[in-house]
């Protein structure tokens, strides 16, 4: 996104770039050259008036980048472009970079990490009409794996590469239908298995998505289970105290200052009635530190908090707690991509292990539940529902070689076959 300011160079719905010095400039010397300047004079000012009026017309949609609020350049800013589009998170070099929120004018909404101001990482994108896509991004197109949502319930789990499905992935229809197999470019192609909702199903080779030698068989194929590892819940940030020692610079009150309290925290940042409102900085006696928006001495909108153990967090708070869309770093290497509420994660996520393992899917209450697919290191994946963090409900593991086990499961074991 180019932030640069436009200068004299002006522009407007239906007119071209324009330069108002040199307009300027050419309007003036048309009327000097002319033969006969009593006549010009007479009609100068008529048409002046029409070029100068022009040119206000170019105002009429003046560039308004700018930075609200933090650093826009280096660091934590809410920057809004030209088009009323606003990205709230991390920057660097004057680019988005780290984790961030992207608001369009439009009504899409992403949230997630950014490199050199495109979608790198990992990270959720709200579509205006309904859709989701959770996942894996590279140059600002889907790719790797991820998970996407269709409004009329349909939903693909699986392998991206720049914007299409490509690879082995999984559709489920929201008929009850759904196909396990290879897919290249948004279409069923190579080996692949079609589940039809009343327990038959085809296994064969698919054709740009035709069947292609498919034989209907019975389901009904054994294979082992994998539990995968608990999930690490995050510790919950120390409530700042109330005790104070004194403004040190500033204005502590209604304004901007510097304010150290008893037990040895310290405040930078925007203040009103003698409490931190506004953008601000919390640095905690024990090394914690958060950086962002505050109400009424509560975090509240965005904001980053680093752990001393260094963990951090980035993204929405609600009363002092992370609440909306956010991205929290495990100093294990962990990571966690998605919708929060009350501090814990609910809502639509991405919780990705070091070792390799990644859950993309539902939660509740800090817990896998619902629907969600598990993506093991080794190759197995499981997609089906879940239950406080267990398989639970219907189900399909996949096995790395192929070899498949569909059918109702309970607590995380695998009850009737189907």
């Amino acid at each position: 996104m180019d932030r640069t300011d436009p200068g004299s160079v002006m522009h407007g719905p239906g007119f071209p770039a324009i330069n108002v010095k040199s307009a300027l400039g050419a309007i003036m010397s048309s009327f000097i050259n002319k033969t006969h300047p009593s006549r010009t004079s007479r009609i100068l000012p008529t048409l002046l008036a029409i070029g100068v009026a022009g040119l206000w017309l170019t105002l009429a949609s003046p560039a308004s980048a700018k930075c609200l609020n933090g650093d826009c350049s280096n660091g934590y800013g809410t920057f809004e472009f030209d088009n009323q589009d606003r990205y709230t998170g991390e920057n660097r070099s004057n680019k988005m970079h780290g984790y961030g929120n992207y608001d369009y004018k439009i009504g899409d909404k992403y949230a997630g990490e950014y490199s050199n101001d495109k979608r790198n990482g990992d990270g959720i994108y709200f579509y205006n009409n309904g859709d989701m896509y959770i996942g894996h991004w590279d140059q600002g197109q889907k790719h790797g794996k991820g998970m996407f949502l269709w409004a009329q319930g349909d939903r693909y789990i699986g392998n991206w590469e720049q914007d299409k499905r490509n690879g082995q992935g999984t559709y489920l229809y929201a008929s009850g239908d759904r196909y396990v197999g290879d897919w290249r470019q948004d279409k069923r192609h190579g080996q692949g298995t079609y589940f039809w909702a009343n327990g038959d199903k085809e296994i064969g080779t698919w054709e740009n998505g035709e069947r292609k030698n498919v034989n209907m068989v019975k389901a009904g194929e054994s294979g082992t289970t994998t539990t995968p590892p608990p999930p690490v819940v995050p510790p919950v940030p120390q409530n700042q105290e109330t005790g104070k020692a004194g403004c040190l610079a500033g204005d502590c009150s209604n304004g901007t200052g510097t304010y150290v309290y008893n037990n040895g925290d310290k405040y930078v940042g925007e203040n009103s009635s003698n409490l931190p409102h506004g953008q601000g900085k919390y640095f905690y006696a024990n090394g914690d530190v958060y950086e962002g928006q505050w109400v009424k001495n509560n975090k509240q909108g965005k904001g980053t908090f680093m752990w001393s153990n260094g963990e951090k967090y980035v993204g929405d708070y609600e009363q002092d707690q992370r609440q909306g869309f956010g991205s929290y770093y495990y100093a294990n290497g962990n990571k966690y991509i998605g919708e929060w509420k009350g501090g814990k994660k609910d809502g639509q996520g991405t919780f990705t292990w070091i070792e390799g393992d990644k859950y993309i899917g539902e939660w509740v209450n800090d817990k896998r539940n619902g629907q969600g697919t598990y993506l093991y290191a080794n190759g197995d994946k499981f997609i089906g529902g879940w239950k406080d963090d267990k398989k639970h409900g219907q189900g399909t593991y996949i096995h790395a070689d192929g070899s498949q086990e569909t059918g109702q499961w309970t607590d995380g074991e695998l009850t009737e076959r189907f």
